[in-house]
């Protein structure tokens, strides 16, 4: 039975923990713990057959905690038995055990049966067994041993002669065991009963060879359980430490008596139980509550094995019996406050009340009393048919039982007879536990009867029209309570073959297999309970054709009676599509190489043998360069042979234990086990040499060349995500540095790509932690040398890494999206600043933002900025925005649509950096901008440079000729001003004038100019 998660896995503990288990050295035995752990996750996955991803994930951890646990031990063994055969024989059996699993988990991916489940749980088991107890203990025994002064022989024969000992004794005891528990963990009734046969054979003879009689003597007399043989006439002849402890007798008084003549009630019970158990050969378990010394009670959870000689006599009985008084007060305390919280219901404002297993009402809250209109004394006792005025008594039961059934909560709607004759809707919501031990049913109930109403009303006024049922996207269908059709579409009838009158009171279930006649009961029930379910199911037509579809179904009422609505869908195709997906699942659909998903196998191997053996490791990552032109150009088909001949040759050049993935597009990703920096050299010097050669397709000859970013384990990362993201750095930096190479990672690369990181996440936090602000450039009129207009310039402080430059965190924000909030904070933050200064009293003037190129393809951009200048109550005119020539040629017609709606509202518009991108100028004229900006690139050396002067002459004279106006940003001295005034430019800014000021200090400037 497959389970749909981890969270409803059974725990199955096939390997319990004991202190016993311990090697002495805490570091191992932590670990140890882990592993057993890990192990037990693994049988519960398996003994109920989750699913292959839910069974990789739980093998991978396993793979991944036994590849550090067995490195730390190894280093510790390294240390005290540096190529010693102890270490070295320790060493291969680690290498086996991640060999088996490796081999195992392959196995389980396609064959998850029976035999399959009992070989690997026998194999962990047994393995973990021996692999505690034998080797670990025995080489733990050696350390510990030199650790106290014994040189290194003498501390191995020290260890030998224990490990020949009772630990030998106790070893056997718990292989055997562990042997038998794994041999069918699929059956876990016939293992538990295995077990417990087990646990009789243990203690079957007490003249039994005198090492088990030692092992059995070790074990009673330090397990915290109390442990007691009688013998045939129910008189103790034996009782551990800890049962002594608690009867508080002597032991030679304890011994030869029964337990009846404790003259304690209980004990009689017990005795007979005992006696029950020598009768019929048979374990048993009591639950038995006694006094002890002190009087205090003690509640012990008994086990009663009997014991056999060898011709089979039952000769004595073993208790072992589990000190549980903790729990059980626990149990009775959780009890009492369950009681004490029903007083707290009386005052709850829900409509609560609590039922009984026959439906009648055992306490409620005044609001319950209030809703059906009766005091409190005459609702106790009332049954649920009572007050119920929709189910009938058998559909109560009915319900009932499920919820009961089910164990989890419910809700569904209904209707509530009050005293007065009324009747209201109502929501239910019902949940089951236990009061006092016995089962109740928790219900709230909530008046819903005004929602009713109007959803009546809004039915009655909507009702579906003939037209619209028959245009829907696939069959329409409608049922009652009974699942029979009430209601269905053209569509419905074409796929069915069946006519609307041999439909009208069919029942659905003839429309499918008998087999699946269950899920859809249960998907109705889903429907009525929580308003919608859905399912992919194969509908049977009048022909007998099956044909499967995909039905969505939905809880409606019409004049107070429940019907599903829904629609089915024909995933005839998907289905095709889906299995040839899971084909395709691990390979590549064009080259057949391994894709993501099969590369995450081999990369984790790949680090794991590389950890193991101490080995390095490379990983390539290879894109061909200028491949869109090829595809642009030639066509894809002509790319995908391209691909495909790539591959072919990059196959040629590696060995059998290499990976080779293509993850994508032109993108390629390389693991070299085994390999260095040089190694990764020459191979990716090789590759480089054979991808160039000509590429012959079709008619054309073509010249592809790769770049390839190399990052070597360990010094470039230890796992596959950092070893992959910094051959990627490793590949762009070839791409900057002119394509057709390789580039080893390097630590500016990381330091780079650190500082972006730490950017990217703080600029998440920086608007609500206020480290923006808004600075002021004036901009002023070269025809009278007044303030015209002011640029807002975001500026970024942050507390710890102090002032940071837009050049480096905008295009940052424009990457992960954040530059969307903080461009609207600044638009807005900038209009409200301008409303405030020209209510204050200065002139108005023209507040120009800089928009970036993703803002400008918002697609409400226009009502937003209209939206903002309205709330801060500023005439649209009084803004300009500016925008990047990149910006508008992204996509000129979608730019024209958006810069003209901008324009409907008189808010301006200007081109920013002029001069710098790509422009066309039938474009431009289309913009019909108002102003260009000339970069501050062209103005710094506009007094020396003959270029510079003839591009800005040109910018101005262009703009001028069609009706723009132009400023130049970045004027620094007198000349460069002088010139830009004789050329005609119509506006500037820059440091001549004023740096960016802040808000205050730029009111001061205004009021002085």
């Amino acid at each position: 039975m497959n389970r749909e998660s981890e969270d409803v896995i059974e725990s199955i503990d096939i390997f319990t923990w004991d202190d016993n288990f311990n090697t002495g050295i805490p570091k191992i035995d932590e670990q140890h713990k882990k592993l057993v752990k890990l192990i037990n996750i693994l049988a519960s996955h398996i003994a109920f057959q989750s699913n292959s991803p839910e069974l990789n994930l739980v093998f991978n951890e396993l793979l991944d905690y036994a590849t550090h646990h067995f490195q730390t031990e190894e280093e510790i063994w390294h240390r005290y038995l540096p190529d010693d055969d102890l270490e070295s024989i320790h060493i291969a059996v680690h290498h086996g055990f991640l060999a088996n699993i490796l081999k195992l988990k392959a196995e389980q991916s396609t064959n998850l049966s029976e035999r399959l489940t009992e070989e690997v749980l026998g194999y962990l088991i047994r393995w973990l067994a021996s692999h505690i107890l034998d080797e670990d203990r025995h080489i733990a025994m050696v350390i510990l041993a030199m650790q106290s002064g014994m040189p290194l022989e003498s501390a191995k024969a020290h260890a030998q002669e224990k490990m020949n000992g009772a630990s030998r004794v106790y070893r056997d005891i718990i292989h055997s065991l562990f042997g038998n528990l794994s041999t069918n963990t699929s059956h876990l009734n016939r293992e538990l009963a295995k077990h417990k046969l087990i646990e009789a054979e243990l203690v079957q003879s007490r003249n039994g060879i005198a090492e088990r009689e030692i092992a059995f003597r070790t074990l009673v007399e330090n397990t915290p359980d109390t442990i007691v043989r009688y013998d045939g006439n129910c008189r103790r002849i034996y009782a551990n430490p800890v049962l002594v402890s608690q009867i508080g007798k002597p032991f030679d008084e304890i011994i030869g008596t029964t337990p009846a003549e404790s003259a304690q009630p209980e004990m009689l019970a017990y005795e007979e139980t005992i006696k029950e158990v020598i009768r019929n050969g048979q374990p048993g378990t009591f639950l038995l509550k006694w006094k002890n010394i002190s009087g205090e009670d003690i509640y012990s959870d008994l086990r009663l094995i009997p014991e056999h000689d060898p011709a089979g006599n039952i000769i004595s009985v073993l208790g072992i019996g589990t000190d549980i008084t903790k729990r059980v007060k626990v149990e009775q305390d959780l009890r009492s406050e369950s009681e004490k919280n029903l007083i707290l219901l009386r005052n709850a404002s829900d409509g609560i009340h609590i039922l009984d297993a026959q439906g009648n009402i055992i306490e409620a809250s005044d609001s319950f009393c209030a809703l059906l209109g009766y005091n409190h004394s005459e609702v106790i006792g009332m049954n649920v048919s009572h007050w119920d005025a929709k189910f009938s008594d058998f559909e109560l039961n009915e319900r009932a039982k499920l919820i009961y059934l089910e164990n989890k909560r419910s809700q569904f709607e209904t209707s509530h007879l009050r005293k007065d004759g009324t009747i209201i809707e109502v929501e239910v919501s019902i949940f089951p536990l236990e009061l006092n031990g016995e089962p109740v049913m928790f219900c709230s109930s909530r008046d819903i009867t005004e929602r009713k109403q109007a959803e009546i009303a809004l039915l009655q006024q909507n009702q579906f029209s003939e037209d619209i049922i028959n245009s829907l996207p696939g069959i329409f269908y409608m049922v009652d309570l009974q699942g029979n059709f009430v209601r269905v579409n053209s569509q419905f009838m074409e796929v069915t073959g069946y006519s609307k009158a041999e439909l009208d009171g069919m029942n659905a279930l003839g429309l499918f297999e008998e087999q699946d006649s269950f899920l859809l009961i249960q998907k109705a029930q889903e429907v009525f309970e929580n308003g919608n379910a859905e399912a992919e199911i194969e509908l049977i037509t009048k022909s007998r054709q099956k044909i499967p579809y995909y039905f969505t179904g939905r809880r409606t009422s019409i004049n107070n009676r429940l019907y599903v609505v829904g629609i089915g869908t024909d995933i005839t195709e998907q289905r095709k599509a889906k299995e040839r997906i899971i084909r395709l699942a691990n390979f590549d659909q064009l080259t057949g190489l391994p894709n993501r998903t099969l590369l995450n196998d081999h990369f984790r191997y790949a680090i794991n043998l590389a950890q193991r053996s101490g080995k390095f490791l490379a990983v390539l990552f290879l894109d061909l360069d200028h491949f869109k032109d090829i595809n642009d150009t030639l066509g894809h088909s002509i790319g995908d042979q391209v691909l495909m001949e790539v591959s072919r040759r990059l196959k040629s050049a590696l060995r059998e234990e290499d990976t080779l993935s293509r993850q994508g597009g032109d993108e390629f990703i390389l693991i070299l086990p085994g390999s260095d920096a040089d190694g990764a050299a020459l191979v990716a010097t090789k590759l480089i040499e054979i991808i160039s050669q000509p590429c012959v397709v079709g008619t054309s000859e073509l010249i592809v060349t790769p770049s390839i970013g190399i990052a070597i384990y360990p010094h470039d990362g230890d796992t596959q995500e950092l070893l992959s993201k910094n051959a990627d750095a490793a590949m762009y930096r070839v791409k900057h540095e002119g394509r057709n190479n390789y580039h080893f990672y390097s630590a500016e690369m990381q330091a780079q790509s650190e500082r972006n990181l730490k950017l990217a996440n703080a600029l998440r936090h920086a608007l609500v932690r206020n480290e923006f602000q808004v600075h002021y450039q004036p901009q002023l009129s070269l025809q009278d040398s007044r303030i015209v207009g002011v640029e807002a310039l975001l500026r970024w402080q942050h507390p710890e890494l102090g002032m940071i430059s837009p050049a480096e965190f905008i295009p940052i924000a424009e990457n992960n999206g954040q530059i969307i909030p903080i461009g609207e904070w600044v638009l807005r933050t900038a209009t409200e600043q301008l409303k405030d200064w020209m209510d204050e009293g200065l002139s108005p003037m023209m507040m120009a933002v800089n928009l970036s190129a993703v803002q400008f393809r918002q697609k409400d951009l226009s009502e937003l900025i209209t939206r903002i200048l309205d709330d801060v109550k500023l005439p649209y005119q009084y803004l300009e925005l500016e925008l990047t020539e990149a910006a508008t040629m992204d996509n000129p017609l979608a730019a024209i649509e958006t810069m003209d709606k901008l324009r409907e509202h008189g808010i301006r518009l200007s081109i920013d950096d002029f001069g710098t991108g790509y422009s066309s100028l039938s474009y431009l004229k289309q913009f019909n901008v108002y102003k260009l900006k000339i970069d501050q690139s062209f103005v710094s050396d506009i007094t020396n440079d003959q270029d510079d002067k003839a591009i800005v002459t040109a910018i101005i004279n262009m703009a001028s000729s069609l009706g723009m106006q132009t400023i130049a940003e970045g004027v620094e001295t007198a000349s460069q001003l002088a010139f830009l005034r004789l050329q005609g430019c119509n506006e500037v800014q820059g440091y001549y004038f004023s740096k960016p000021l802040t808000k205050n200090e730029f009111e001061t400037f205004a009021r002085e100019h």
